[in-house]
């Protein structure tokens, strides 16, 4: 059994917040499942990089497989029910990586909406062992460029998007749970709030980390509308134990655990450390010292959550 759900409480669950009552709902509140299997793919992964025609790419498709030995893995990628691209591979032992290279040519490009289409491929990995089928899962991805463009301007550094060479205008709204008890929120709901925003020429959606960490409809939907998402860790507005190595870990599995469930969708650009948790270090004078580029030192001061921020995120 894995439980990826946040857990820790941050400093709006007993004080509430602009939006949100004094309430301190705790406990999983997704479904919690025991296993069982003789063989199954545990991770599917899925890297790519277009060619500078943006016309064609080339990548790996990559399934960690765990159980008996000797399975193999059938990779296809479809497009709208036509396979364009399939192979099978054979997996030597227990917890190792099945990775195939593929090509694929002719792409329809994936845009935020208002530049144009949001055309989506299914990638599927089957796990078979002497012709019987042991497990099945799919990813739906989208082939397009991301660039964060930060280049020195008069003011600074310039902070913006470009998607397939085309400089997008994030016009948005920052995300907080669609309600105070989450279980109660529809997939039916969830697709009316992002249509309302697609439908007002909003372009990004940042979840704020504050909340959780969105159920998987919320990530199916904008990829389906092309709304580019601002996904921040749920860490806010906090000085979080970092000098704790057992801390340390588990925001480590945490951070694993969230990019193996969201990482394929195009609609996901970039991925925020904190919400105002440098505020809180300036706020407070706690100790941060930019010329000091020594991690341990950071895990002995009054901050050690730049450790989560800044050397955490490299690992």
């Amino acid at each position: 059994m894995h439980i990826s759900n946040q857990c820790r409480f941050d400093s709006h669950t007993f004080r509430g917040w602009d939006w949100g009552p004094i309430l301190s709902p705790c406990g999983p509140w997704r479904p919690v499942r025991l296993e069982t299997y003789t063989s199954r793919i545990s991770h599917l992964r899925i890297d790519y990089r277009l060619r500078p025609n943006l016309k064609s790419a080339s990548g790996t498709v990559g399934a960690v497989v765990e159980g008996i030995p000797g399975c193999e893995v059938a990779f296809t990628i479809a497009r709208d029910f036509n396979i364009i691209c399939k192979a099978v591979t054979t997996v030597k032992g227990d917890g190792r990586d099945a990775v195939i290279p593929f090509d694929v040519e002719n792409i329809q490009l994936w845009y935020p909406h208002g530049y144009g289409e949001q055309p989506l491929y299914e990638v599927t990995a089957t796990l078979q062992f002497e012709g019987k089928v042991l497990h099945s899962t799919s990813r739906r991805i989208g082939f397009r460029k991301v660039e964060l463009i930060q280049e020195k301007d008069d003011n600074g550094n310039s902070f913006f998007f470009r998607i397939n060479n085309v400089d997008i205008f994030c016009s948005g709204s920052n995300w907080i749970p669609a309600d105070s008890f989450t279980p109660v929120i529809s997939a039916e709901r969830y697709r009316q709030w992002l249509q309302l925003m697609a439908e007002g020429n909003q372009t990004m959606v940042r979840v704020w980390g504050g909340g959780i960490y969105e159920e998987d409809i919320f990530y199916d939907v904008c990829d389906e509308l092309g709304i580019l998402v601002w996904q921040d860790f749920m860490f806010a507005c906090g000085n979080y134990p970092a000098f704790s190595d057992d801390f340390r870990k588990s925001t480590e599995n945490e951070a694993i655990a969230i990019l193996r469930r969201i990482g394929h969708h195009p609609s996901l650009v970039i991925l925020a450390g904190n919400n105002e948790d440098y505020q809180i270090q300036e706020q407070y004078g706690l100790t941060y010292n930019y010329d000091d580029k020594d991690p341990q030192s950071w895990l002995k001061s009054d901050f050690p959550a730049r450790y989560i921020y800044e050397k955490v995120r490299d690992a």
